[in-house]
């Protein structure tokens, strides 16, 4: 029976874990102090659900904004949250310093598993250690960190991290070994769609690596992932529309070709964000103006970025699989967040989370591959690094 493996010397693979997790408390250390904000209030210190005794399978049979004072109909499925929330009350009662505490360690564990997915692949250990550093310090997980009700997105990145884990464990697993990270996987998965919906592109990423990386993959084990988590996305949509009366998430009354013409502006806005997190803002769907006609030099100009990117992701792929492997995943977990499916709120920073784990490994790759190939020195490599932290 096979066992799960770390790819790196268990001294070494400490060392960098214990300097990822000190990154990352320091990071977000200031968050502790937060108050409730925003949509805090309803969704936790007045909710039902939290307020009164109310069965846990509850959390499983309602719209996610059931219980909270407003009572409105979110289109949100989210028991994970609602239960992760339940949990902070029975240990912290309603004081915010326990949810801000539970939101640091969810970001701090999802560094670590950043580590290890970039130990699998990323060339060297050294590299695999700045690209988990980079997703504990950026600055575009400030939302998802300190608002409270942002953890969704920590929690459905946490599972798709542990899905993915599972899945490059199953390709070396051999005999018994192969049904237990199988099993691991489609658990941690159905986690991930409990917590976001987000986590629907799972298979893609999935199908992706197979993609680009050919050579290591073994077609009936991505056979049994992609066919095993697609039965449970249908099991999840059922489940979905029963229960909360709608696959999509919001409706809108903007056009789909409106919608479609801006979704190539939104993909440039998120690419920009994660290269320079600037200006930041929890509101920015606000500072949006969405593109109405073809024919116009914004819409034209954000339509030739998109597709001079995807084009020279397409001319690089046998080059350069691992780096273009990181863009893949940078777009397609801000598909679900580009409004091509209506959105209640077209443009948010904390829809980066997820993206920028991709953005991590492409980030480290791109600093070291030239030292790895003697192009550059270490001093300047390091210098690199240590100015973007």
């Amino acid at each position: 029976m096979s066992t799960i493996t770390f790819p790196v010397q268990k001294r070494l693979a400490l060392y960098h874990i214990g300097l990822i997790i000190l990154l990352s408390c320091l990071n977000y250390l200031n968050a502790l102090s937060g108050p409730f904000l925003w949509d805090d209030r309803p969704l936790i210190l007045e909710n039902a659900f939290l307020r009164t005794p109310q069965p846990l399978y509850t959390a499983f049979t309602t719209d996610y904004w059931s219980f909270a004072s407003t009572r409105k109909t979110s289109g949100y499925y989210r028991p994970l949250l609602l239960l992760s929330y339940r949990l902070d009350t029975f240990f912290w009662g309603f004081r915010p310093f326990g949810f801000h505490l539970t939101n640091l360690l969810l970001h701090t564990l999802n560094a670590v598993l950043v580590y290890w997915l970039a130990c699998h692949l990323l060339p060297s250990a050294r590299s695999a250690w700045l690209a988990a550093l980079f997703f504990a310090a950026h600055p575009i997980h400030t939302e998802s960190v300190s608002w409270i009700s942002g953890r969704t997105d920590l929690i459905v990145t946490l599972f798709l991290l542990a899905a993915f884990l599972s899945f490059l464990s199953l390709q070396r697993g051999q005999g018994r070994g192969k049904g237990l990270f199988l099993s691991l996987l489609l658990f941690c998965f159905a986690l991930a769609l409990l917590a976001k919906e987000n986590a629907l592109v799972f298979p893609l990423l999935l199908l992706g690596y197979r993609w680009f990386f050919p050579s290591q993959e073994k077609r009936y084990t991505l056979g049994y992932a992609v066919g095993g988590s697609v039965t449970l996305i249908i099991l999840y949509l059922g489940l979905r529309f029963a229960l909360v009366g709608s696959p999509v998430l919001a409706a809108s009354n903007v056009p789909f070709t409106i919608r479609l013409l801006t979704a190539p502006k939104l993909f440039v806005i998120y690419l920009k964000l994660l290269l320079l997190p600037v200006g930041l803002h929890i509101q920015r769907d606000i500072l949006l103006t969405p593109l109405s006609h073809l024919f116009t030099l914004e819409a034209l100009l954000y339509l030739l970025l998109t597709l001079l990117v995807l084009l020279a992701a397409c001319v690089l792929r046998k080059r350069f699989p691992l780096a273009v492997f990181a863009f893949f995943w940078i777009g397609v977990t801000l598909l679900p967040v580009l409004n091509l499916l209506p959105l209640r709120q077209v443009l948010a920073e904390r829809f980066l989370y997820l993206p920028s784990v991709g953005f991590s490994l492409l980030l480290a790759f791109l600093l070291f591959y030239p030292l790895e190939k003697g192009l550059v020195k270490p001093a300047v490599a390091l210098g690199c690094a240590l100015l973007i932290l």
